[in-house]
């Protein structure tokens, strides 16, 4: 076998599926679309990312961090080699002179001039960005160039401050220790009875004696229980409730 055997068996070009000819063409019915479902009805086109109605593989993964694809600046970009060939010394640069000389359709507001090229003319320069190395032609050629969006100042990287260096000898520490417990012992307790602080009365002190009394004074004897009668006593018939 060689290769033109293979490819004779093999047609160049399929015939086509002849549709509505009948049961008899093996085709027919449904025309060899299925029976039912959202492909066998006319019109049916596959949706990008569309999985059959379950949850699509796009909305499945988890979305974490930032995406700066709503707020990022665009730019549409022109060159100093392309500012060379169109325009003459001394003309003025802006988005709608490069529109017109140069016949691009821009895709974005903002205008960007990089050094791209060779510059040879006095030219005046407006964008809205413009690169170091496009400023350095401009000025080298004797024009001007202006920036009408300021370009973002680097923030410095954040320095913590220093830690206060130890202090070398614990004297210090054990003088500001002392010092606060001799302020601590001489403050008085806030609510401390002044009796208390004098400690117990001595026992031959007189107003000690007649506040005694007169807290005695001022206490009721207890009750006494009643006393049983030795010379009746019970005898084990009433004890026990006989009659």
């Amino acid at each position: 076998m060689n290769l033109q055997e293979v490819l004779s068996q093999v047609p160049a070009r399929p015939s086509r599926k002849r549709r509505g000819r009948g049961n008899g063409s093996g085709l027919g019915g449904s025309g060899g679309r299925g029976q039912h479902g959202a492909k066998s009805r006319s019109g049916w086109r596959r949706r990008y990312g569309y999985e059959g109605g379950q949850m699509p593989l796009n909305r499945r993964i988890p979305k974490r961090g930032f995406n700066n694809f709503n707020f990022e600046q665009r730019f549409d970009v022109v060159n100093l080699g392309q500012l060379n060939e169109s325009f003459q010394d001394g003309e003025a640069v802006d988005r709608e002179a490069v529109k017109n000389k140069l016949g691009l359709k821009f895709r974005h507001e903002g205008l960007k001039i990089l050094g791209d090229g060779e510059l040879t003319r006095k030219l005046n320069v407006v964008a809205h960005k413009i690169s170091k190395a496009a400023r350095q032609k401009i000025e080298a050629c004797g024009g001007s160039w202006k920036v009408l969006i300021a370009d973002v100042v680097k923030k410095k990287p954040f320095k913590p401050y220093p830690k206060a260096p130890p202090e070398k000898s614990s004297e210090k520490g054990a003088e500001k220790r002392a010092g606060k417990g001799g302020e601590a012992e001489g403050v008085e307790k806030k609510g401390a009875d002044p009796a208390a602080k004098a400690g117990p009365a001595s026992k031959t002190d007189p107003a000690s004696k007649t506040a005694g009394a007169a807290q005695d004074e001022g206490k009721k004897p207890a009750k006494e229980a009643p006393k049983k009668n030795p010379e009746k006593p019970e005898s084990k018939d009433q004890t026990s409730g006989k009659k």
